[in-house]
């Protein structure tokens, strides 16, 4: 089979703009990748083209793995560079270090790295992704919900919770039986986080399938589109929030702001309190939390 001079043409034209495109990105990683030795700074050797993360980035281990990693290999190590493909990142093993950065040198240190929108995801107006001014005044206006004495009053409904995992727990283990305990201690903890925050008690130890769990489960099995949404946000989060992307699929982040309202709205109206999160935080609404 034989290609005529106009397929040979175009064909030449593909490849050399490729081949351009290829140059110029190894070029520009290149430069991205001395930023760490043009400063001084010890750093772990990335990559081409993924850097140091690339684990991450092709989704073969979550973020906490992919760190987990990093700090074994910083071994002896007080802090490195590491690249997250373009993104240089600074990683600190010290404690002491680590204490500086949070406590006294934290003016240099409060933003946490992250990009977010909270028009277009609401859910990420939160205090692990909010830096700067507005992580500050959030932080001041939580700090009271944070106190010994309050996390204390929750305790309770925590034993609760374990009494109901040590109930499920006992026939199975009368029986000999082998269980699932991923799945178990996951239910549990969906147990945990409903009572304590949101005061719903779901059961998912009794009812695996109950509400709560399935939206729960949406919020960390992320599709092919939150996959693409997520790669996005590390590497040109520009383009994400243009595009009007959110982290949170839209549908979970409806569901979660919709339990918080109505159950808001139920205690006010039947002057109902509970022990959990979301009363501390009724309380600072009614400026009666500090």
């Amino acid at each position: 089979m034989f290609l005529d001079m106009e397929s040979t043409s175009w064909l030449s034209l593909v490849l050399l703009v490729v081949s351009i495109v290829l140059i110029v990105t190894y070029a520009r990683m290149n430069a991205v990748f001395s930023y760490w030795k043009k400063r001084g700074i010890p750093y772990l050797e990335p990559k081409f083209p993924l850097g140091n993360l690339a684990d991450i980035l092709t989704r073969r281990k979550n973020m906490g793995e992919a760190y987990a990693d990093v700090y074994r290999e910083m071994e002896g190590m007080d802090f490195a560079g590491v690249f997250l493909m373009h993104r240089p990142q600074f990683i600190v093993r010290s404690p002491e270090m680590i204490k500086k950065c949070l406590l006294t040198d934290f003016r240099h240190f409060h933003d946490h790295g992250f990009v977010y929108d909270e028009k277009i995801d609401p859910l990420t107006g939160n205090l692990f992704m909010l830096s700067g001014e507005k992580w500050k005044k959030l932080r001041e206006v939580l700090s009271p919900t944070f106190n010994t004495a309050r996390m204390k009053n929750m305790f309770g409904t925590l034993v609760n919770c374990g009494k109901g995992l040590t109930e499920f727990l006992e026939e199975p283990a009368e029986r000999g039986d082998m269980v699932e305990i991923q799945d178990i201690i996951a239910r549990f903890t969906t147990d945990v986080i409903a009572s304590c925050a949101f005061g719903i008690q779901c059961n998912c130890l009794k009812y695996p399938d109950a509400e709560f769990r399935q939206w729960g489960k949406r919020t960390v099995e992320l599709s092919l589109m939150g996959n693409i949404i997520g790669l996005l946000y590390t590497l040109v989060p520009s383009v994400a929030i243009a595009l009007k992307l959110p982290l949170t699929p839209r549908n979970v982040s409806t569901f979660f702001r919709k339990v918080v309202k109505e159950t808001i709205e139920f205690r006010e109206k039947n002057d109902e309190k509970r022990d959990d999160f979301l009363q501390l935080l009724i309380a600072l609404k009614e400026g009666k939390g500090k």
